[in-house]
């Protein structure tokens, strides 16, 4: 994704061209509560589309799936886990996406809910969560032959995260 695909995409994500913006968001909560109360009476979803079939590797945990989304999340008292089931040192997603680009997604959790938009695009998508992965950048970089990098943070916990540098970190001093 091109920098100028991702700036329309923000644009687009945030209902910046409507006239009330929070007027829609409010209507799209709405609409989300809808998705929310139909996927609180399913226990799995597979999640299919044209060219796209989707594993997504639980790496450390040593464990499969081929969904995005975990509805027996919807149970619980955090219902935000329903992406991808809460947050993980390393998630890699392979899909059959027409591409041979590589995302690697250094991120909160937050990020999360966006891997499905991304997932039709890139061939795998890396998700590191640095407040619990330990390695570095580089090395998931060599590791999975990453071709782009995306940070993705809310916006305060980008500026309070002290985690960002021990991934970035190369074991080098200046």
């Amino acid at each position: 994704m091109s920098l100028e695909e991702y700036e329309d995409f923000v644009y687009h994500a945030g209902y910046l061209y409507e006239k009330d913006p929070v007027k829609k968001w409010k209507e799209m909560e709405s609409y989300q509560q809808k998705w929310i109360e139909y996927l609180n009476t399913k226990k799995q979803m597979h999640i299919i589309s044209k060219d796209t079939d989707i594993v997504v590797n639980y790496v450390e945990e040593q464990k499969k799936t081929a969904a995005l989304y975990d509805s027996g999340k919807l149970e619980e008292k955090d219902k935000y886990k329903v992406f991808l089931g809460g947050d993980f040192p390393v998630v890699d997603i392979r899909t059959t996406a027409d591409s041979t680009e590589r995302l690697l997604i250094v991120k909160d959790s937050f990020a999360n809910c966006l891997v499905p938009f991304l997932a039709p695009y890139y061939r795998e998508i890396v998700l590191v969560d640095p407040s619990i992965y330990k390695g570095t950048v580089e090395q998931v970089m060599e590791e999975y032959r990453i071709t782009s990098v995306l940070f993705l943070y809310g916006g305060n916990t980008f500026m309070e995260d002290s985690s960002i540098s021990g991934v970035l970190a190369d074991g080098k001093t200046e």
